[in-house]
């Protein structure tokens, strides 16, 4: 997956030129870039042996455009010379996690990440699949509930023992002792909000409080260790960001890759993505890869579909101390309340008798809801 194939193969803005330099592009160590490939060319995932499920292509070439953006020029010169950010667009169920989970513990110039997510419920899905799951999903003997890792003899490049923990306003502290005491890569999952939180509280020092200044000592020392990792990655990057959330991403000035499936809304400028280091697998592409499975979008015919969007009003609510951020957040009106049941029987109805006629062995449906409701 050299800079030159993934030029040729058009699913990269990274374009190949003369030595090092990069067509209108920021400039590439191409001697690098080589080096680490070759070095991931020995992982057993990455071609397959034994047991062991290789990464598709479209992983490797994804891999292959992070370690180039790693390896280049990404100031912005019209913002203060600050770092612009890469973007990965990839469909859901193209095996997102296991190129985090490889960003994560894999790469030379890789030792500190942090992980980030819109939601909560995604931390433990991230935990897992970096600490165990894709180890176990691609045929190591990675056992539940662990941090797997393997010497260069068993995974054909070493996977490092790695401290890979959950980020919480609560635990700053903790997780600074166990940095400082320990040699090992360091993983930190967390979510847009807990980051928000805590550059929040490393403000309050001028507080007269002593233990609301020592909070706010331990967050600045937090904010101090974070703008010093080797990269973040933001998984489901395509959520609406609050400003401050962005704001607090930009403010660490580090490598960034944000990671999404529709990466249609505001979130380019509020990550500062400017096109320069994208990387994109087409929906059309994935499907007729066998990568994904191609989508069918059955009629749903509730008969309470219709009064359900009626009288619904709107309220604006406010959230954060930043005067820009605002969210319109729908009412769950009576008319809505009593459609509930009538999509449950509905998905029983019609649903399900899909899903079983699907000719595959495993068929899934997806649902896609408005967000915000109370």
């Amino acid at each position: 997956m050299t800079l030159k194939f993934l030029n040729v193969a058009g699913t990269s803005s990274l374009q190949s030129g003369s030595g090092n330099r990069l067509v209108g592009r920021p400039t590439v160590d191409a001697a690098a870039h080589s080096r680490e490939l070759t070095r991931l060319a020995r992982a057993k995932y990455w071609t397959g042996q034994k047991s062991i499920r290789p990464l598709w292509p479209h992983q490797q070439a994804a891999l292959s455009h992070t370690v180039a953006y790693l390896l280049a020029d990404r100031r912005l010169l019209d913002e203060s010379a600050v770092s612009e950010a890469a973007l990965l667009k990839l469909p859901t169920g193209s095996g997102k996690s296991g190129i985090i989970a490889i960003l994560s513990r894999c790469l030379t110039r890789v030792r500190k990440v942090l992980l980030l997510t819109p939601r909560t419920a995604l931390t433990e899905q991230l935990l897992q699949d970096v600490r165990w799951r894709f180890w176990n999903h691609i045929g190591f003997d990675a056992a539940p509930k662990t941090t797997w890792s393997a010497p260069s003899k068993v995974a054909g490049l070493a996977v490092d023992d790695a401290m890979i923990e959950r980020l919480l306003p609560g635990n700053v502290s903790l997780i600074l002792d166990q940095v400082d005491a320990s040699d090992k890569r360091v993983v930190l999952v967390s979510t847009l909000q807990t980051l928000d939180a805590i550059r929040r509280a490393a403000r309050a020092t001028a507080s007269t409080d002593e233990e609301r200044v020592a909070v706010a000592g331990r967050a600045a020392a937090m904010i101090k260790y974070l703008s010093e990792v080797d990269l973040v990655v933001v998984d489901e990057g395509h959520y609406e960001p609050a400003p401050s959330w962005s704001r607090a991403i930009r403010a660490l000035d580090r490598p960034t890759v944000l990671l999404s499936a529709t990466p249609f809304r505001n979130d380019y400028k509020s990550f500062r993505v400017r096109g320069r280091f994208v990387y994109n697998l087409p929906m059309q592409e994935a499907v007729d890869s066998k990568i994904v499975r191609a989508v069918e979008f059955p009629e749903h015919r509730g008969r309470a579909a219709s009064a359900a969007v009626q009288n619904t009003r709107t309220d604006l609510t406010r959230f954060g101390d930043d005067d820009d951020e605002s969210s319109a957040v729908e009412v769950l009106t009576p008319e809505r309340r009593q459609a509930i049941p009538d999509f449950v029987e509905t998905l029983r109805h019609e649903m399900l008798p899909a899903l079983r006629r699907a000719s595959v062995h495993t068929p899934k449906g997806q649902m896609h809801c408005a967000r915000g409701f109370v």
